[in-house]
């Protein structure tokens, strides 16, 4: 009896803990825009970007894999913004538009990756090794130097006509690729 109690109370803090999680990620969605409430962590102390300076906001952004099977054969990538992990000092509009460019672009590089292992389906490619290496390690070093290039650019969102511009060209580009969109209730995490 102890044991069934015990497990149960294991079972409990596994929900819990997966239903908290869940709640602190928000899905890229085109109606779904950043706000400064979702910026919920804690600011490190210390932290420099690469280019040596202290940030007044930062997004914890990544895409993630994930298959219903655990097959390659159903793979979804979703762009993902991490609210406990994401902190902010400065609550400006510019700062925050900052902030959801990088979210877009993070969407953009999801988008991309479909595209790769959509092609990679339709070539009845299955090994996950293909696929983690075309996607993942390829369309992941590009994904970091075009979110370089975007910081250097616009300073960090200092440059207001900068940013402007890159704004359009990352909506442009979210657009071209719209086939590899998915519905947000696609990109739902269930731990």
């Amino acid at each position: 009896m102890k044991f069934i109690g015990l497990l149960i109370l294991f079972v409990l803090v596994i929900v819990i803990d997966s239903f908290s999680q869940n709640n602190n990620q928000i899905s890229w969605s085109e109606n779904c825009r950043l706000e400064w409430s979702d910026f919920k962590g804690k600011k490190l102390e210390g932290f420099k970007t690469q280019f040596g300076v202290n940030p007044t906001a930062l997004s914890a952004l990544y895409i993630e894999w994930f298959s219903a099977s655990g097959t390659s054969k159903d793979y979804t990538l979703c762009a993902y913004f991490d609210m406990n992990r994401s902190w902010s000092g400065d609550t400006t509009d510019l700062l925050l538009e900052h902030e959801q460019i990088h979210f877009d672009i993070y969407e953009l590089y999801a988008r991309k990756m479909r595209k790769v292992v959509d092609s990679l389906r339709n070539n009845n490619v299955h090994d996950s090794l293909i696929y983690n290496h075309d996607c993942i390690n390829e369309l992941d070093e590009d994904l970091s130097a075009y979110s370089h290039d975007y910081d250097k650019e616009t300073r960090h969102g200092l440059l207001n006509t900068v940013q402007k511009e890159w704004k359009d060209k990352v909506l442009n580009e979210l657009y071209t690729l719209k086939k590899y969109a998915l519905r947000p209730e696609e990109c739902q995490i269930t731990n």
